[in-house]
């Protein structure tokens, strides 16, 4: 007569640990890619935001420091091209390029200034 064994073979155990450890890796793998995405988000905002608060400075007619820190990311508008107090009853095309020092990405925002005092 047979008898029945309790628990697991070695061969079972190890086709068990080779299952987890494939789902482990694509776990691991998918947040890796979910994280990266996430602060590639971030940096991509902060640099939208730094260059319409330069445009809309420039449209108030204020000067202040282009450079700021978003997180990890030290942001600079490099410049403001355009002019930005245009004569009455003109309108003019000013740009806002904005860049992330460490990730080198750049954002750039143009906008119409338009007088009509």
């Amino acid at each position: 007569m047979l008898k029945l064994r309790g628990g697991f073979s070695v061969i079972e155990a190890l086709i068990a640990v080779a299952i987890l450890s494939i789902a482990l890796v694509g776990l691991v793998t998918t947040i890796g890619k979910f994280s990266s995405s996430t602060v590639d988000r971030t940096v991509l905002n902060c640099l939208v935001d730094a260059a319409s608060t330069a445009l809309y400075k420039c449209q108030a007619g204020i000067d202040a420091n282009p450079n700021t820190t978003c997180g990890s990311s030290t942001v600079s508008v490099t410049g403001v091209s355009g002019y930005c107090a245009p004569a009455t009853g003109a309108c003019t095309t000013v740009t806002a390029v904005a860049t992330a020092s460490p990730q080198g990405k750049t954002v750039s925002l143009t906008t119409q200034i338009c007088n009509f005092n």
